[in-house]
């Protein structure tokens, strides 16, 4: 009920600050068409970034490198145009009615990460070349050349990240980073702390490459903006926003020894000729036999069946503001051990689980003027998992009865809802936000209550944050903040601070340096527990009530 009231709030909020804005939109708006080509060859530049500086406003290039850019009354303003693995330029353009709104740009080649918009490390978007905070990406293009299915997969492909396969009967994996277990680092999807401990065990492959726009890695303390849990990083798995009219479907295949692993996606796009509704759709299904190397009866690789589908739509009622909404859903199906014809209590050792997983964002932002703008969003993810671990430990009534004990379901809706202000005072950027996590886990065994979980944590996190330009070129910057969380687990708040600076020595020599927090709050899911179900016996858990939080703090330069 409470978390059906905050729900409600939101939405209310969100619907009367569309109708105001909507009402009272500017009358003076100018359209910038132009097209983007590249500087070598002349041909057009499919999905090049044209960006507003200092706000959130953008376009991108359809098919024939053109795109169309609404701006409202504004005198000036600097277009930052950009590319995966080009160069970007800049430029001034005096918006009026005497200015040549036809444009054209040229773009040179350069390494793949440039071009690319980040926002995990400051939580305001920059580009790659600019941002004050060390971060690492892994972009669409990276992701289809190394013909990496999902989630999991597409981390692989970054250094200094490890992605362990962490049982041979379910292969559930998670991401490792500083050397930390998957537990310490944070998981966000577009930003939101939306991957609970529960749903994290096996998240990593729930979410297809069709749905993944770009990763960003932020190594080291990550609470200063994103509160509890990001003890050793945070990854945050940007999903893909319509750009241009287009569909498109794939399929991959593998084989090992005969067992086959095949994916089949589709995505469309619609973006309508005024840039401003577009609409994302995507479809995915894999399927994948057992592989047994040894021949010993037991998997190596276990059984996977999995679907996922979703969407995303934006739409700017006009060029100041914007609301943006995502949906998707994912079951999964995964069964290892020994005995697959059978039914999974009379296999020698079996773990199953089945997965349904609904997870969305609803956001509202909105420029006042070129100084100030904020959002409101609020994200959800619910997570309804069966499973069984366990085996039959003997071939008798009794036996065949014990095995019957290892049966379980777990429930785990998880909400977050937040506010964000950004106000641009000469060299200063001041973002000043609130968030609200609620996540519920309720984890039955079938045995006895005496194993049940049914927990409730929340927390409150404000936080408080400047990015400081010394220079108009933003060679040298500063970005210095603190976040104070409240959390339902913890008796006193945490304070996390943090302080980055960025100076750009000469052209392609950047320094960064930083030091960061992290907390994580006590929890009780662990997926470790389930080795207890395969050893034949179960475990209560509880949390001492004096438990304290887990803390890092994190230096890094280079």
């Amino acid at each position: 009920m409470f978390a059906k009231k905050i729900h409600l709030t939101l939405i209310m909020i969100l619907i009367s600050l569309f109708t105001l804005l909507h009402a009272n939109d500017v009358s003076s708006i100018n359209t910038i068409t132009g097209k983007v080509i590249d500087y070598e060859t002349g041909e057009p530049l499919f999905g090049a970034n044209i960006m507003v500086a200092n706000t959130n406003l953008g376009a991108a290039t359809n098919s024939a490198g053109e795109f169309f850019l609404t701006i409202d009354g504004r005198k000036d303003v600097q277009l930052i145009i950009s590319m995966v693995g080009y160069q970007r330029i800049e430029e001034k353009v005096e918006v009026g009615s005497t200015y040549p709104k036809q444009m054209e740009f040229k773009l040179r080649p350069g390494i793949v990460e440039m071009g690319s918009i980040v926002v995990t490390g400051t939580n305001t978007p920059h580009l790659y070349s600019d941002v004050p905070v060390k971060t690492e990406i892994i972009n669409r293009l990276s992701i289809e050349r190394k013909y990496a299915v999902n989630f999991a997969e597409a981390l692989n492909l970054q250094t200094g990240l490890l992605v362990d396969n962490e049982c041979n009967n379910c292969n559930f994996t998670q991401v490792k980073i500083l050397g930390f277990d998957g537990k310490y680092s944070q998981i966000l999807i577009d930003g939101d702390p939306v991957v609970s401990s529960l749903g994290g065990v096996y998240g990593l492959e729930h979410y297809p490459r069709e749905m993944i726009e770009q990763i960003e890695i932020v190594k080291g303390g990550g609470s200063s903006l994103y509160g509890a849990g990001a003890i050793s990083g945070t990854v945050n798995l940007m999903t893909r926003r319509p750009s241009f009219n287009q569909t498109r479907i794939g399929y991959l295949g593998s084989s090992i020894s005969g067992a086959f692993d095949q994916q089949l996606g589709a995505v469309a796009e619609l973006v309508s000729n005024d840039g401003r509704t577009g609409a994302f759709i995507f479809g995915s299904t894999r399927n994948r036999n057992p592989y047994d190397r040894n021949n010993d009866g037991f998997t190596e690789l276990g059984t996977l069946k999995q679907e996922a589908i979703g969407f995303n739509f934006y739409h700017r009622p006009s060029s100041t503001n914007e609301i943006k909404l995502s949906i998707h859903r994912i079951h999964e199906d995964r069964r290892g051990g020994s005995d697959l014809d059978k039914p999974i209590h009379e296999s020698r050792i079996g773990e199953w689980t089945e997965h349904f997983k609904w997870g969305g964002k609803l956001a509202w932002s909105h420029n006042i003027n070129n100084k100030f703008d904020y959002k409101i969003n609020y994200s959800f993810s619910i997570l309804n998992r069966d499973s069984y671990y366990g085996g039959l430990s003997e071939n008798t009534p009794e036996g065949r009865l014990e095995a019957l004990n290892y049966y379980g379901y777990s429930e785990n809706p998880l909400h977050n809802g937040g506010i964000q202000a950004n106000y641009r005072l000469d060299n200063h950027t001041i973002i000043a936000g609130f968030q609200f996590l609620r996540d519920e886990l309720l984890d039955k065994s079938v045995s006895s209550e005496a194993y049940y979980i049914d927990e409730v944590f929340t927390n409150y996190g404000f936080y408080l944050q400047d990015e400081w330009s010394l220079d108009e070129n933003k060679d040298l910057m500063f970005v210095y903040g603190l976040r104070v969380d409240k959390h339902s687990g913890l008796e006193n708040a945490i304070v996390s601070p943090r302080i980055n600076l960025k100076y750009e020595l000469f052209d392609g020599m950047i320094l960064r340096a930083g030091y960061t927090t992290g907390f994580k709050a006590p929890q009780i899911f662990d997926e470790d527990l389930h080795i207890c179900g395969l050893e034949g016996e179960q475990k209560i858990i509880r949390n001492d009530p004096d438990l304290k939080e887990e803390r890092s703090h994190s230096f890094s330069a280079g």
